[in-house]
């Protein structure tokens, strides 16, 4: 890693199998000055690894998508390819939950619309709850969708919001 990358936080189980990565969920959560990975299994509903990095010196998202592949390519774990599931965690401010019978997907961003620090370059994305009958409405920064897309082709990425974690 390079001097503007610095590891916070680190806690690894000791029973994480690099060769069962197909039976676990990658979650990215990117921010413009940090990334959080965390490697689920879901089976046995336990965080295998966490790892949190903070980035210094960037000035724009494409400063931290160069740490970002700064990361990806020096880190065994991150760069494989072959995960149960890829979900990149939006940690943008703007986010909103519709009932199910009054969600419209062409209204996405007429829900957020209340939100007075709208974020520039963003996509809005919901995410469905089946159990509440909800969808969650939310921003996710274009560049760190892309760069997880491309880290991860052969994955269909979810995306999901951090507040969808206490759904």
């Amino acid at each position: 890693l390079n001097k503007k990358i610095r590891i916070t936080h680190r806690i690894n189980d000791s029973s994480l199998d690099i060769n069962n990565l197909s039976q676990y969920g990658l979650f990215l959560s990117i921010e413009d000055k940090n990334l959080r990975a965390i490697v689920v299994d879901e089976a046995q509903k336990k965080c295998m690894l966490l790892e949190d990095y903070r980035f210094s010196g960037v000035g724009n998202r494409a400063d931290t998508v160069a740490q970002l592949s700064s990361i990806y390519e020096n880190h065994l774990v991150l760069k494989a390819g072959y995960w149960k599931e890829v979900v990149l965690v939006a940690r943008t401010g703007g986010y909103a939950i519709v009932p199910e019978e009054l969600f419209e997907v062409s209204k996405s961003d007429s829900y957020l619309s209340f939100y007075p620090n709208q974020i520039e370059n963003t996509t809005t994305k919901s995410f469905h709850y089946n159990q509440s009958k909800t969808q969650s409405v939310f921003c996710v920064e274009n560049e760190y969708l892309d760069w997880v897309q491309k880290a991860y082709p052969s994955k269909e990425v979810k995306v999901m919001h951090q507040a969808d974690t206490f759904l």
